[in-house]
């Protein structure tokens, strides 16, 4: 792994670029983007779309960083300064997406614009915007998943407490004296297939329903959510894989079936709503 991406002397200031930080950061970029375009191109001032996108981002992170904490109550209670640093650490994705998602809604609600169009047009940013994160879980060596023997399995050395990254004096004389390394699952790389994934079985099945006429491929907002479904089954199975750290009884089953379940249920009925909704119209 290469949780530093670069450390060097720019214009006499040193610079340490690390991985998680940087593709995290390129991912809000991705989305910020997006919806600063689609928001200028319907007409709303750039300091609105400027404040929005701090919002947005805010509270992205401190649903995050609160789901985190309902997933972890038992860390949480031994070190609370992990709830409070400002590092870009200690997250829960869904978290942070349903906390930045609803505040664009209630954004588009309260100036009467529609989110569902906004939401559909994003489905490939946001696809790209997940993927650079977990890219940066990836090159940091986090987020891995539990001991496998299948020929693409990988070496974590985070896993084994050691945090410097893959090259290291321990790894390569452990590998010179013929050591075991414990491999795992790259359940990171297991995501970035199923958030990309995802987005091209979505896009292609829509092409296929709009090219026959069906009415259900035009209603808007059943692409977001349909990706939204996706990913969510997608992470479910990758859940299984994954080495989380022991938690509480509570912790085991809101990380797994609670959320994954409690977000299908709410998804496909949200899709239901919206395909009413168009049939009425």
């Amino acid at each position: 792994m290469r949780p530093i991406l670069y450390e060097g002397v720019l214009f006499g200031m040193p610079i340490l670029l690390k991985s998680y930080t940087t593709l995290n950061v390129m991912a809000l970029l991705i989305a910020s983007t997006y919806g600063a375009i689609q928001l200028r191109k319907s007409g709303v001032s750039w300091l609105k779309i400027s404040a929005l996108a701090i919002c947005m981002s805010a509270m992205f992170l401190i649903g995050a960083r609160v789901y985190y904490a309902l997933l972890h109550l038992q860390l949480i209670f031994e070190a609370p300064e992990r709830l409070f640093t400002l590092r870009l650490v200690n997250f829960g994705l869904y978290g942070g997406l349903m906390a930045s998602l609803g505040t664009l809604g209630l954004w588009c609600y309260k100036q009467r614009r529609d989110v569902w169009g906004i939401l559909d047009g994003g489905m490939p940013w946001m696809a790209l915007a997940l993927s650079f994160s977990k890219l940066g879980c990836f090159l940091n060596g986090c987020c891995y998943g539990v001991i496998s023997d299948l020929p693409w399995a990988m070496y974590f050395q985070r896993a084994e407490g050691n945090l410097m990254g893959w090259l290291t004096p321990g790894l390569i004389s452990g590998v010179l004296r013929g050591g075991n390394l414990v491999l795992r699952h790259p359940t990171q790389l297991y995501e970035i297939g199923v958030f990309l994934g995802s987005a091209i079985l979505v896009w292609a099945f829509f092409a296929v329903l709009s090219a026959r006429k069906y009415a259900f491929a035009s209603v808007e907002g059943v692409k977001a959510l349909s990706y939204l479904m996706l990913i969510t089954l997608g992470r479910w199975w990758i859940y299984a894989l994954r080495d989380y750290p022991k938690g509480s009884d509570l912790t085991q089953v809101m990380r797994g079936p609670v959320t994954y379940g409690m977000l299908l249920v709410l998804l496909l009925f949200t899709i239901h709503l919206r395909v009413s909704h168009g049939r009425s119209k």
